[in-house]
């Protein structure tokens, strides 16, 4: 595998080959079979078709997880053809740390300084820090300068608070990939100040805990990226899995964060989604006088070539109210129908199939074929007068349960237990040192998470 700029000379030895060329999600594979002859050159040109054209409809892919060191400026070009070959539009290359250093990856420079353009593509510098074993992996895009507090480097809230002074965005990524490595969340949820979760990354859209936040009534937007080059998945490549912005007029840094700040993003490993509800469009909100009836229309078209998509889903505050087979041998799946609304709720579409002569990472052991998918943001219908989402029966159930993982956090910390907690030799651990220095900050956080969530629970 190699990646050109559109011209190259490459030397084979005799024999039959096939040449497969990709470009991103949106382009068709082409595929060529020729046969190199010894002492001769063959010319052959490959014209690249796409099947869908989303930036001509204002869409701009992005991968949210990329961690390419870019030390230097001089490196721009590069870095952005890699991008261009797989159309990534918006590159985020995340400089990352743990609680004893922060230098990985490094990035040149931050905010404008650090942001670099051809044409409709993007190379901008964020941050995977603060990050450890048991409170989660954190990201931040779009802040003017790397965001660290060492001396406190497990009070994730400091990060928040300035990454907000930066006018950035903040939040978890590769979420819930491991038991029990994720329970920042629960802390940081009432302070308002997370505005993204990675949902989709390593072959997987992991979504409920996304789903209880959005019932509790939080508005977290969903975006995707690969991790590269540290994913879980052997070998994958920048962009497999991303999401997409809508952004007004054209696209620029500033408009792209502007778009993920108002909701608009739908995020896939290959299938494309639409949807609207009442005319409302991904990100957006309809008020009701009281409950009824609201027409909705969703499609997920994809490549047959790649993708076997298998149902088209409609969810409703968490919970799937309508499903849509694929017929045939279709390339796309559309519906068009009423939904009852008798509550404040959101809804959302999601997709689900198989990739096609992928094997998926040794990591799903019980999986034989790569799974194919897609999630859209939601759309908010907000009824007017009570309940809204976070005084209804099921987010009095997620309050209950998140109150079981504050106590279960809180006995993690207990003085006897900071040992078996410290693991300085992961990349993201922690020693015991430092735990011990936010001790009394993180439990003073976990009481306040905890009066929050008994007051919603009731």
């Amino acid at each position: 595998m190699f990646y050109t700029a559109g011209i190259c000379r490459v030397s084979l030895r005799p024999g039959d080959y096939r040449l497969r060329v990709y470009k991103g999600l949106e382009y068709r594979v082409e595929t060529k079979e020729l046969w190199i002859q010894p002492g001769r050159t063959q010319d052959l040109t490959v014209t690249l078709q796409r099947w869908s054209n989303l930036p001509k409809k204002g869409w701009y892919s992005a991968d949210s997880h990329l961690h390419i060191a870019r030390p230097f400026k001089e490196l721009n070009p590069h870095i952005s053809k890699f991008m261009q070959a797989e159309d990534i539009h918006v590159a985020n290359l995340l400089q990352w740390g743990n609680a004893k250093h922060f230098h990985n990856a490094r990035q040149y420079a931050f905010g404008k300084d650090g942001l670099y353009q051809e044409g409709d593509y993007w190379l901008a510098a964020g941050q995977e820090n603060p990050r450890t074993h048991f409170l989660g992996h954190t990201l931040t895009l779009g802040g003017q300068k790397p965001i660290n507090f060492p001396d406190a480097y497990l009070v994730y809230r400091n990060f928040w608070e300035e990454s907000r002074r930066q006018k950035a965005l903040s939040g978890y990524c590769h979420f819930a990939l491991r038991r029990g490595g994720d329970d920042g969340i629960a802390l940081d949820l009432l302070d308002r100040l997370l505005s993204v979760v990675e949902v989709v990354q390593n072959e997987r859209g992991i979504y409920q805990t996304w789903y209880d936040a959005l019932n509790l009534g939080f508005r977290i937007t969903p975006i995707a990226g690969t991790d590269y080059p540290c994913g879980l998945t052997a070998g994958v490549a920048p962009g497999r899995e991303r999401f997409y912005t809508h952004v007004e007029g054209p696209l620029n840094y500033e408009s792209w964060l502007d778009g993920i700040r108002r909701g608009k993003t739908f995020v896939t490993n290959g299938p494309v989604l639409e949807f609207s509800v009442q005319g409302k469009s991904i990100g957006e909100e309809i008020v009701l006088k009281a409950g009824g009836r609201v027409p909705v229309e969703a499609c997920v078209r994809f490549d047959p070539e790649r993708d076997r998509v298998e149902v088209l889903e409609i969810v409703e505050n968490g919970q799937v109210i309508r499903r849509f087979p694929r017929v045939g041998k279709a390339a796309e799946i559309r519906c068009r129908f009423q939904a009852e609304v008798l509550e404040t709720a959101w809804l959302a579409v999601r997709a689900s199939g198989k990739k096609k002569s992928e094997v998926p990472s040794p990591r799903l052991a019980d999986v034989q074929v790569a799974p194919s998918l897609a999630h859209s943001a939601p759309i908010y219908v907000t009824l007017k007068g009570p309940p809204g989402l976070a005084a209804q029966r099921r987010a009095k159930l997620i309050a209950a349960a998140w109150l079981d993982r504050l106590d279960n956090l809180e006995k993690r910390l207990e003085e006897k237990r900071i040992r078996d907690l410290a693991n300085y030799f992961a990349s993201d651990g922690v020693d015991a040192e430092t735990l011990r220095k936010s001790q009394d900050a993180l439990r003073q956080r976990i009481q306040a998470a905890k009066r929050y969530f008994q007051n919603r629970s009731r």
